[in-house]
């Protein structure tokens, strides 16, 4: 994928967020401390936001971080049930690979 794809698809998928948080562009650049025309640029996909403002519009926007970057289907809450399962099946498989693992209290 190309620069400027790359760039859009997160615009998009920030605006997306935004609007699922019920908010406007310049109601978001106040939170962040920024002029509305970079979130503008920033949706549009003529910028990229800087990497260490993507952790501040994920706390802004209420997403995890990875929403920002791949996008999800649904941006109604619904993402985290989904993340969530995968967190319990990625622990899951985790105890599974070292449950042969003995510890030093079980060598006495």
């Amino acid at each position: 994928m190309k620069d400027w794809e790359t760039a859009k698809k997160i615009g998009a998928n920030i605006a997306a967020a935004r609007k699922s948080a019920g908010m406007q562009q310049i109601a978001l650049a106040e939170k962040l401390g920024i002029g509305s025309s970079s979130v503008c640029n920033w949706e549009i996909g003529n910028r990229m936001p800087p990497l260490e403002q993507f952790i501040r519009l994920a706390e802004v926007l209420d997403v995890p971080v990875a929403v920002l970057f791949r996008g999800v289907g649904r941006l109604d809450g619904s993402y985290r049930a989904g993340f969530e399962d995968g967190w319990r099946q990625c622990a899951a498989r985790s105890a599974r690979a070292v449950a042969h693992i003995r510890t030093p209290e079980d060598r006495r």
